[in-house]
């Protein structure tokens, strides 16, 4: 038979910030189908902060040109994992290594990463769908993602409240879209059983 291609492999890293050791980001080794990783692997992987960079993982170029996988660079603000998590979607066969072969160096606070961004709440809330529809039978993790998302949505919300570049107009719009949508409601409420 043909022996099958590995699509991904994921693995740990070690953080640094201003040059001193933060911590060490791994788990436990898996080697499978993606619709068994999307369980408890999964789970592991996204709380260890695994699954959001493209630095940590090596991926089969044929899938991403097969695939057309792209960085959408109409995206600032959570580009890297909307990436990361479209590779996933589309893999067959990923391997998790236990092992931290990458060594991040973070550096300043101001940098982009961190900066307001008018598209995160939509862009957080594609993430979330992705994770919540890759994950459709693994539910017992589901308040884990959401509830995780949520938090997320809160900053943006405070980066709004604080942001001194923007009218009391402009931040009334911004948050009146984030209160009325109707997905930022489905993920607070399945966030509540956490």
């Amino acid at each position: 038979g043909q022996v099958e291609k590995l699509d991904i492999i994921i693995f740990g890293f070690i953080l640094y910030r201003k040059k001193q050791y933060v911590s060490k980001n791994h788990t436990a080794f898996f080697n499978g189908k993606k619709d068994d990783f999307m369980g408890e692997s999964f789970y592991h992987c996204y709380r260890e902060y695994l699954i959001n960079a493209p630095w940590n993982k090596l991926i089969r170029k044929e899938l991403l040109m097969n695939e057309q996988i792209y960085f959408d660079e109409k995206l600032f603000i959570l580009e890297d994992l909307l990436f990361s998590l479209h590779v996933i979607q589309k893999s067959n066969k990923i391997v998790v290594l236990e092992d931290c072969l990458y060594h991040y160096y973070y550096m300043n606070e101001g940098s982009l990463s961190s900066k307001f961004q008018v598209d995160k709440v939509d862009s957080l809330i594609r993430v979330c769908q992705i994770i919540l529809d890759e994950t459709k039978y693994f539910k017992k993790y589901h308040p884990y993602y959401c509830n995780n998302i949520s938090m997320k949505i809160i900053l943006q919300v405070k980066d709004i409240l604080d942001n001194k570049l923007l009218s009391r107009q402009q931040k009334k719009d911004l948050l009146s879209n984030i209160i009325r949508s109707k997905e930022v409601y489905q993920i607070i409420k399945l966030s509540k059983s956490e």
